[in-house]
């Protein structure tokens, strides 16, 4: 009964878009990955506009053997990236609350770089 939180869908993080269609291999894969938050994580540092990036993961692709160690290779990479925070959309919706008020939280919605890796 709260306010609803819209976060993005980016097909460009997609494993589906990257793995399936763009035929990437896993470290072109994690390669991608680690490098769209470095940049999202500098354009919120530099900007001072916040980022977000959410990751389309599906365990018949990113979940593969092959990929699956490319992937978390990936997510420390992005651990490591200052200003950082991985969060489920729950906890990206209670950080926003803590930040600012739902009306004048700024496009998009963030506070700092947030990796949103669960659905809830």
């Amino acid at each position: 009964n709260g306010p609803i939180t819209c976060l993005p869908y980016s097909l460009e993080t997609n494993d589906i878009s990257l793995c399936l269609t763009a035929k990437h291999d896993p470290k072109q894969y994690s390669d991608i990955l680690v490098s769209t938050a470095e940049q999202l994580a500098e354009e919120g540092r530099v900007g001072g506009r916040p980022t977000i990036l959410c990751l389309g993961l599906h365990t018949f692709l990113a979940g593969t053997p092959a990929r699956a160690r490319h992937l978390a290779s990936a997510l420390s990479a992005m651990m490591q990236i200052p200003g950082v925070m991985f969060a489920s959309a729950a906890q990206a919706t209670a950080h926003l609350a803590s930040i600012a008020p739902v009306e004048s939280v700024p496009r998009p919605l963030a506070h700092i770089p947030l990796v949103v890796g669960t659905y809830e």
